[in-house]
């Protein structure tokens, strides 16, 4: 639940499969970025993408900066005071990822977060967990997205178009 006129953090972790890697926003030389595409109604502003902190990998292609294990991409989602309590409003997030070992897969996943506009205190919903994975069936090595959090303590699911 947030409130209008608020502005919220809205994290997405990606769990990244053991001895594999995915780059930061500086891929360098090697790699591509690992990027969210946010796409919002007009009353809802979003901010920068910002990332957690990378560190320098050893890849076949040389020393690379970017994520193994977990990384978080962050951003805000500003509501506009105008919007009515009692109302929605979809985000709509494509995560785009290289991920890499001795070879390296292109990936994506589409992601679905509704947010639940009310003047009420953020609250944790039942049955939803921001560490929940969520599943991508793929035929290589796979980097989970897991669900998004908002706020301090909202946690908001997520489903995958």
């Amino acid at each position: 639940t947030v409130g209008p006129g608020g502005t919220h953090t809205v994290a997405v972790r990606f769990t990244i499969p053991k001895h594999w890697h995915i780059y930061w926003q500086d891929a360098g030389e090697a790699g591509s970025p690992t990027e969210l595409e946010i796409k919002a109604p007009p009353k809802a502003k979003i901010g920068p993408v910002r990332y957690s902190r990378p560190k320098q990998i050893q890849d076949p292609a040389g020393v690379v900066i970017g994520y193994e294990d977990v990384a978080v991409l962050m951003f805000d989602v500003t509501l506009d005071s105008s919007i009515a309590a009692d109302r929605w409003v979809d985000l709509a997030i494509e995560g785009r990822w290289l991920v890499c070992k001795k070879v390296c897969y292109m990936d994506s996943k589409p992601l679905h977060l509704r947010l639940r506009v009310a003047n009420t205190t953020p609250q944790v919903g039942v049955g939803q967990s921001w560490d929940d994975p969520v599943s991508m069936p793929r035929t290589h090595p796979t980097t989970i997205l897991q669900r998004p959090r908002v706020g301090r303590v909202a946690r908001l699911g997520l489903s995958a178009a």
